[in-house]
């Protein structure tokens, strides 16, 4: 499975966000190494791309896949600003009204098809953080 490097992977990344940078990791004299966000920028775009496009499939496996990353990314405001410039937010809303047909559906669906009660709550967590831009960024409002 994907999943556990993706988070691990999302959260070093995240922790390099101006936005949750406390005093000590941006001293450069305190006891903190100081992390640089520049040097993060380019490989947290990658790991947003790749989120995005396990939303863009349209199975349960896909999306499970990439959502213990997407809820680590939802974390800092640059995250989640990169994943709307992605055009993330379609897909996430996309994956929360299929998924939730899915699973209200009393017909069978193959076994990975169908999103579970757990995805759709973390699914459903992730948007309700991106709402933390929408006074702030006018992207952010746009996907709205």
């Amino acid at each position: 499975s994907f999943s556990a490097p993706a988070l691990c992977l999302a959260q070093i990344l995240v922790t390099s966000c101006p936005s949750l940078q406390t005093g000590a990791e941006k001293d450069p004299m305190g006891k903190g190494r100081p992390t640089s966000y520049a040097s993060a920028v380019e490989p947290l775009e990658a790991l947003t791309a790749w989120v995005v496009t396990q939303l863009k499939g349209a199975s349960g496996t896909s999306v499970g896949i990439c959502i213990p990353a997407l809820t680590a990314l939802m974390g800092a405001a640059e995250t989640r600003l990169l994943f709307v410039s992605n055009g993330g937010v379609k897909y996430l809303c996309r994956q929360l009204r299929v998924g939730g047909k899915r699973s209200g559906s009393e017909q069978p669906l193959p076994t990975g098809a169908s999103a579970s009660v757990q995805q759709l709550y973390e699914l459903s967590f992730c948007l309700w953080t991106l709402t933390y831009e929408l006074s702030n960024s006018y992207n952010v409002r746009s996907e709205f």
